[in-house]
C-alpha cells in the first residue's frame, strides 16, 4: 500500500520507484504492473503540463480543484474512484441505505 499512498499524495517519481521495486520481487503482480503505468502516465503529464507554465512543478493530484483540494488533504479522487474496493464498499452503502425497500 505504501506505492498507493505515494501516488495519492501526488509523489509520482517516488511511486514509479516503489512499483518498480515492488514488481522486481512480484513479476506477475497486474495490481502493480497497472499502479506503475498510471504513476508514469501521471508523472508524464504532471512534466508536460509544468514545462507549458500551466502548471506549477508543485502542484499535486487535486491541484485543479482549488481550496478544496487543501480541505480534503489533497486526496486524488480519480483513483479512490478507480479503486475496486472503494468502489464496491460505495456500491454496498447505496443499496444498503439508499435503497432498503424493508424499512
Amino acid at each position: 500500500m505504501h506505492r498507493h499512498a505515494l501516488f495519492c499524495l501526488g509523489k509520482f517519481q517516488d511511486a514509479v520507484k516503489a512499483y518498480e521495486n515492488g514488481l522486481q520481487l512480484d513479476k506477475e503482480n497486474s495490481t502493480m504492473m497497472d499502479g506503475l503505468a498510471t504513476s508514469k502516465a501521471k508523472l508524464k503529464e504532471l512534466e508536460s503540463t509544468s514545462t507549458s507554465g500551466s502548471r506549477s512543478s508543485s502542484a499535486g493530484p487535486a491541484s485543479g480543484l482549488g481550496g478544496l483540494a487543501g480541505a480534503l488533504g489533497g486526496m486524488d479522487f480519480s483513483s479512490l474512484m478507480s479503486n475496486p474496493a472503494f468502489m464496491n464498499m460505495a456500491r454496498y452503502v447505496v443499496y444498503r441505505y439508499c435503497f432498503d425497500f424493508n424499512s
